[in-house]
């Protein structure tokens, strides 16, 4: 039976050798370096890839909100006709919902020709 120690890979070397942590360690540095400049910018961009991913990921997972309960209690403020209330509400809460409803409150005044294009009425000067 021929013993693990004795077997040689292909290009020589022991295969015990080779299986050893360190040997593995140093194989992959020796592959990092021999990459040349081109690794290093592959590195760095994939560790800015990380970093963004997780900064959009934490971002996100902030801006969640329960729209439905947000909604009925802005449904709840303006009932009472309390406006600067809704506002700040809408204000104090992160996401896109809230900017949309504070916007709908804003422009609530305006009228329907705001909604259906009619810019002259709603004040804007764009074309």
């Amino acid at each position: 039976m021929i013993k693990r120690d004795q077997v040689s890979a292909v290009d020589g070397t022991n295969l015990a050798i080779t299986e050893h942590p360190e040997y593995k360690n140093r194989m992959s540095l020796n592959l990092l370096f021999s990459g040349g400049q081109m690794i290093w910018v592959i590195l760095i961009a994939s560790a800015v890839a990380i970093a963004v991913f997780v900064e959009r990921l934490l971002h996100y997972h902030r801006a969640q909100i329960n729209s439905a309960e947000f909604l009925s209690g802005v449904r709840n403020v303006m009932k009472r006709e309390n406006v600067i209330e809704a506002i700040s509400i809408c204000d104090a809460t992160p996401g896109p919902v809230a900017r949309l409803v504070k916007v709908s409150i804003l422009a609530r005044d305006r009228g329907r020709e705001c909604s259906r294009g009619h810019r002259s009425a709603c004040g804007s000067s764009r074309p």
